[in-house]
């Protein structure tokens, strides 16, 4: 009698919550996830501008060197360097940031579409074990 409860009572109500829920809930947590990764990779490029001037500016100053070679303009290149080297910090990295955040918009809706199709699954097998287990506790 219980099996015949749970199958046509329980499963159906589990598969309406598991759908609602899971749906809403695997699209916001996958939305914090992707705001929570593209907040964590702009720190890291920002404290990495801060924290490492000296290993900011020769990358700089190495980037400018490289597109002074590919010009072709080889007898200018010491004094391009050393004027790379003394113009003071690597400049503010705005174009990373901005791609980090292309990239994380770019990948947000897949995101999405992931926590909609994952959301239910996890929310029907968390939800089906749970009255598994207290069918089971009822039974005992």
């Amino acid at each position: 009698m219980r099996k015949l409860f749970s199958t046509l009572v329980i499963t159906p109500l589990l598969l309406c919550w598991s759908l609602v829920y899971g749906v809403l809930g695997g699209m916001f947590f996958q939305l914090l996830a992707v705001g929570e990764h593209l907040l964590l990779r702009n720190r890291q490029q920002l404290m990495t501008w801060k924290r490492y001037p000296q290993r900011s500016d020769r990358e700089y100053a190495a980037i400018v060197l490289e597109q002074q070679m590919r010009q072709g303009e080889v007898g200018n290149l010491p004094f391009v360097h050393s004027q790379a080297e003394a113009s003071g910090r690597a400049p503010f990295p705005l174009l990373t940031l901005l791609s980090n955040t292309l990239l994380a918009l770019l990948w947000l809706p897949v995101a999405m579409l992931r926590g909609a199709v994952k959301g239910p699954l996890y929310v029907y097998t968390t939800s089906r074990r749970r009255v598994d287990r207290l069918l089971a506790a009822e039974r005992d």
